[in-house]
């Protein structure tokens, strides 16, 4: 009989948790946690990696308009909390009346810190593969091999070439077949545009060291002892960017990567063209959108998640993580409500399966970690439904709207079937509707005397 995971609960929880919650409210207000803090969250181990996360992505604010803040977000808030409450979710959830049921292991918080930098700060499929590099120079070349699985480059390279598919007299397979198959053929990596991403990366962190660590004050330092800290991490990440050409990634290398991502989109599209993409229902389409560029991108998003699939579970767990705060501060928004539900979806879909046929300890902890994922995205979904529902003058017009989440609750009704045997035990049957989204609270929302994630 195989062995039931059941996460232990770790040394210090209570500890951890106050302090955790504490960064997480200085993250919210745009200020930067103390090293200390950081290391009684998430383990000594994972700081360096949130300050290399926490410094590009302030950058990625600030420094595009010359020190001013610029939102990242469409919600404006800091782009550093996703990351953080990405990793520190599930234990901070760990014992509350509808518990996270897994914990993350050894080196995941540090996979689950930096997996949106490639994405974010790179923004191009070369910009995100210096990222990578950088990651691998300064926490390890296994982080950096992890950032790669968990960098979609599909959606790098579609995004690029969204202007040219947007002025497309018609949008279909051809046509934008045609867009990635041109830019495949015109591919040209130069030296100087390698040279140029590893300099970004160094200004950002010099932009940080300077306008921030540099002059920092945080509250009971009395020592100095954090600002050093902070300063010594920084000025370690910066000495991790290499200088020069020799001690870069050489053009062949970057170009015979990203011909091969480019190939891979390319054979997607084939595959799908004969198979049939990954059409979103006409219920989640408004009136005038492109129904072909929808399926394209959620086809794409597929790829990704079913290349995920085929590594460890350890990685598929960490993309769990992740979504599962993306799913909990889901907006009313359709077009982020929709991306959303369809990304899990996916995600439920195929790590589903493979929980299913595993029943290992690493497979019973990814069924736990897929349980909390629908689970919150069940609890958003309904508690969004109903405030279109509950409001006797709501407008006509939110009707597409209304629609399209009553499509998606009828899916995770579905969807709930497959989760029998992930249930946290002793939990027996968690209601799934209204009730779930008051236990398990949402937003700001306090609950059980916490916040949710």
């Amino acid at each position: 009989m195989n062995e039931t995971y059941k996460p232990k609960e770790p040394e210090n929880y209570s500890e951890r948790q106050r302090v955790g919650d504490g960064v997480h409210e200085t993250i919210k207000d745009r200020k930067v946690p103390k090293p200390s803090e950081v290391g009684i969250a998430l383990g000594k181990n994972a700081v360096k990696a949130y300050y290399l996360m926490h410094a590009l992505f302030y950058a990625k604010e600030y420094d595009r308009n010359r020190g001013q803040l610029d939102f990242a977000r469409r919600d404006r808030k800091a782009i550093q909390r996703h990351s953080f409450d990405s990793v520190f979710k599930s234990f901070y959830r760990l014992k509350d009346e509808v518990p996270s049921g897994y914990l993350l292991a050894g080196d995941e918080t540090v996979d689950g810190l930096v997996h949106d930098v490639g994405e974010e700060f790179g923004e191009t499929p070369l910009g995100a593969l210096v990222v990578i590099d950088f990651i691998k120079r300064a926490l390890g070349d296994e982080r950096g091999k992890n950032a790669l699985s968990l960098t979609n480059f599909n959606v790098l390279i579609s995004d690029h070439h969204d202007k040219s598919i947007n002025e497309l007299t018609t949008v279909d397979h051809d046509n934008v077949y045609g867009v990635f198959a041109r830019n495949y053929e015109l591919l040209n990596v130069r030296v100087g545009s390698i040279t140029h991403q590893y300099s970004r990366i160094r200004q950002a962190l010099e932009s940080f060291r300077n306008d921030v660590a540099k002059d920092i004050v945080f509250e009971g330092d009395t020592t100095g002892a954090e600002k050093k800290r902070l300063n010594d991490l920084v000025r370690e990440l910066i000495n991790a960017v290499p200088r020069g050409y020799d001690n870069i990634i050489q053009v062949d290398e970057a170009s015979s990567f990203i011909s091969g991502r480019y190939e891979n989109v390319l054979m997607v599209m084939n595959d799908a063209n004969k198979n049939g993409y990954k059409s979103l229902d006409d219920a989640l389409i408004l009136p005038g959108e492109q129904k072909f560029l929808l399926a394209l991108k959620n086809t794409f998003y597929w790829d990704f998640i079913s290349q995920i699939a085929q590594g460890d579970r350890s990685m598929q767990v960490v993309k769990v993580a992740e979504s599962t705060d993306t799913a909990a501060n889901m907006d009313s928004a359709l077009l982020n409500a929709r991306s959303i539900f369809s990304k899990e979806q996916a995600q439920i879909e195929i790590f589903g399966k493979l929980a299913a046929e595993d029943q290992s300890i690493d497979g019973q902890r990814l069924g736990h970690a897929l349980y909390y994922l629908f689970r919150n995205l069940d609890a958003r979904v309904n508690q969004i439904y109903t405030s279109f529902t509950g409001n006797p003058m709501q407008d006509t017009t939110w009707d597409d709207d209304k629609k399209a989440f009553e499509y998606m609750i009828n899916e995770l009704q579905k969807m709930e079937k497959n989760f029998h045997s992930f249930r946290p035990e002793g939990n027996g049957h968690i209601p799934i509707l209204s009730e779930l989204a008051r236990i398990l609270g949402l937003s700001e929302l306090k609950i059980v005397g916490k916040k949710f994630f």
